[in-house]
């Protein structure tokens, strides 16, 4: 997943499309694929203005809409890899103060990580596949996302898991142990 934040004006989009396009195109060439859910730079809902981007979180914490919640889930893990990083920060900041003061796109995005189904089956055997369990999908992803709404309720921007819940604690979201 890859996005765009830049101080450009909408007559500039021309110019970041290109860009956009020759760096997804490279990053394939270096094997880091083209992302099948389109969360890409190349794609026009992923690159905006700083105040392009206030307004996209604005809209999704205005309207929340669950089909739509696995992309914010992602939006709110962004690390800034390149450039000016004050933009990342600017926008984080204002996406936290927005989230927190949400309670019901909280609880959505907090809601999301229950649709996914348990890592046992009717008979309390771990489902497999191949004789593999995903450890992703069924153990970790309901951490991260209900770490990440913690965070979020309590104000933190930290992007780890280990971190979001240290912070979480230490503001008084639940016991430190």
């Amino acid at each position: 997943d890859n996005a765009l934040i830049h101080e450009g004006s909408p007559q500039d989009d021309a110019w970041f499309a290109s860009f956009a396009d020759r760096l997804n195109r490279l990053l394939d060439e270096a094997g880091v694929p083209y992302c099948k859910g389109g969360v890409m730079v190349r794609s026009p809902s992923y690159r905006h203005s700083l105040a392009g981007w206030r307004a996209e979180v604005d809209r999704w914490i205005a309207r929340p809409q669950p089909e739509a919640l696995l992309g914010v889930d992602i939006f709110y893990d962004l690390v800034a890899v390149l450039g000016t990083r004050r933009l990342a920060g600017a926008l984080r900041d204002h996406a936290t103060r927005a989230a927190q003061r949400s309670p019901a796109f909280l609880r959505l995005l907090a809601a999301a990580s229950e649709h996914t189904p348990r890592a046992t089956d009717l008979l309390g055997r771990l489902r497999t596949r191949a004789g593999r369990i995903d450890l992703k999908h069924y153990g970790l992803f309901p951490i991260v996302a209900g770490a990440r709404a913690v965070a979020l309720a309590w104000g933190s921007t930290a992007t780890a898991t280990d971190v979001r819940l240290a912070e979480a604690a230490a503001k008084g979201a639940f016991p430190v142990d």
